[in-house]
């Protein structure tokens, strides 16, 4: 859902390739309010990505910090987004 909407709002299409920490750094500069939240719950998303088993616990942390992303990104920044800043994690 937020590659998705990432990719809607912005005009870059490299944040496709994007994944793991420079995903979550480039979720993370699109976004003032509630980023400690957001940012605690996208750990724990990757933490249990692929787990058999997961805490009921986390994955409500994760749905917050899903949830507090989409109503708190700053959209309309996302299309003025330059390939210098979305390239320069692949170097």
């Amino acid at each position: 859902m937020l590659k998705r909407t990432a990719l809607t709002y912005c005009n870059d299409a490299s944040i496709a390739g994007l994944h793991g920490k420079l995903w979550h750094a480039f979720l993370l500069d699109h976004v003032d309010k509630g980023k400690k939240d957001i940012e605690k719950g996208f750990e724990l998303l990757s933490k249990n990505t692929y787990q058999q088993k997961t805490n009921g616990q986390d994955f409500t942390l994760c749905y917050r910090a899903v949830e507090l992303w989409l109503k708190n990104a700053k959209l309309s920044d996302m299309n003025k987004l330059s390939k210098v800043n979305v390239e320069a994690g692949h170097a």
